[in-house]
């Protein structure tokens, strides 16, 4: 094996009190992650309960009836708008249906006079 100078190798030597080391080792990572799942269950815990007192807040201090009733308010007049629109096109288009049979019907009247005008009246004279 050819060797560097910038290689360094670490050589450990087996201890008597190796196993001892390693198992103090998973203690302490045993213990370390506990301790991190107890922090993350505390957290979790803490910010339940600020769920928790806005829900209590909101059941306490909300009347339903007057925010159903200031949405109502709130798109009244949107509504009668809308329907007072959805009226007058209606109105307008009967209206509009109206002027064309009065229309038709006034070309009718004319043709109709028109030819009544035309026909031979028969007059008996000295009779």
């Amino acid at each position: 094996m050819v060797r560097f100078p910038t290689e360094f190798r670490i050589f450990v030597e087996e201890t008597p009190f190796e196993d001892d080391i390693d198992s103090i080792f998973t203690i302490d990572i045993k213990n370390l992650t506990i301790k991190e799942e107890d922090i993350m269950l505390e957290n979790l815990k803490e910010k339940r309960e600020v769920y928790v007192a806005e829900l209590e807040n909101l059941k306490a201090t909300t009347d339903l009836n007057a925010l159903i009733n200031e949405r109502f308010e709130a798109a009244k007049a949107t509504i009668a708008e809308e329907v007072e629109a959805e009226f007058n096109a209606k109105l307008a288009e009967v209206e509009l249906k109206i002027s064309h049979y009065d229309f038709v019907i006034a070309e009718e009247e004319a043709k109709l006079a028109e030819a009544v005008a035309e026909e031979p009246t028969d007059e008996i004279i000295g009779g």
